[in-house]
């Protein structure tokens, strides 16, 4: 959005729109600046721009965008196999391969494993999780759990078994879970 507009400038136009719009204003004229960031704009412009300064303000604006709305703009690369967690005031290395499944608690996440007994508990919420998880390993059957893909044991009427325990699979996620399974299975 330009600042500099006849009529009506680019600032007094982005006081009008919804709480949820986002702006990145454009300008010739640097001393707007700090104007643009009382309105919350995402980003600022100054004229002349390059392709690179516009791509750099349309990834925060993505990136915004999927914080705000809940989803992932591009999959995680998974270059690394694991991830660290919080629990037991420590960092804990988990290899993602591991991960039988995880179940959500309010605020706290049960992280079950094939390498501990009892699951690890960390500080998250499971949507925070999911998104950092491998969309093609992983897969969220019920508002309370995520599965490892890897580790279905089988499928039960409504129920994925995984280590001897049978995980519900949510109406809202039975789509889902249905289409991964006629791509998954033989004919």
């Amino acid at each position: 959005l330009d600042i500099q507009m006849p009529e009506l400038s680019g600032l007094e136009l982005s006081k009008t729109l919804p709480k949820t719009t986002r702006v990145v204003f454009t300008t010739a004229f640097d001393q707007y600046a700090l104007d643009g960031y009382k309105v919350e704009a995402l980003d600022y412009l100054l004229k002349p721009f390059d392709m690179n300064e516009f791509l750099l303000a349309a990834t925060k604006a993505k990136e915004w965008f999927s914080l705000a709305w809940g989803t992932k703009t591009e999959p995680k690369e998974e270059a690394s196999g694991y991830i660290f967690v919080n629990s037991e005031y420590k960092q804990l290395k988990i290899n993602l391969d591991d991960i039988l499944y995880l179940e959500g608690m309010k605020d706290y996440i049960k992280i079950w494993v094939t390498t501990r007994p009892k699951p690890i508990l960390t500080l998250m919420s499971l949507k925070t999780f999911e998104n950092e998880l491998p969309k093609n390993k992983f897969m969220r059957v019920h508002r309370s759990f995520i599965i490892s893909l890897d580790h279905i044991a089988y499928v039960e009427r409504n129920q994925v078994i995984i280590h001897q325990q049978r995980i519900n699979i949510a109406d809202q996620y039975k789509a889902a879970f249905t289409d991964f399974m006629a791509h998954n299975s033989m004919k």
